[in-house]
């Protein structure tokens, strides 16, 4: 990673401490338009945060991930 790259994420992070979740998807769709993705692989923290994405109605797009991890049925 480059210099420039982490002085950008070092101050996007300190950006947004403190700020509520659906106000950092707001911050970041902005600041990246038509490029905030999330990857999920839907495991339990995956969905909470596909939750609030959703919940957040900002324009964030999504691809899922195949870890090769089978549940087993109930």
């Amino acid at each position: 990673m480059t210099q420039v790259l982490k002085n950008t994420v070092v101050s996007l992070q300190a950006s947004c401490r403190g700020m509520d979740i659906p106000l950092v998807f707001k911050k970041l769709v902005s600041l990246f338009p038509d490029a905030v993705t999330f990857s999920t692989s839907f495991g339990y923290e995956d969905q909470v945060i596909t939750d609030l994405i959703y919940k957040s109605g900002q324009p964030v797009s999504f691809f899922t991930l195949d870890t090769g991890r089978l549940f087993n049925e109930s």
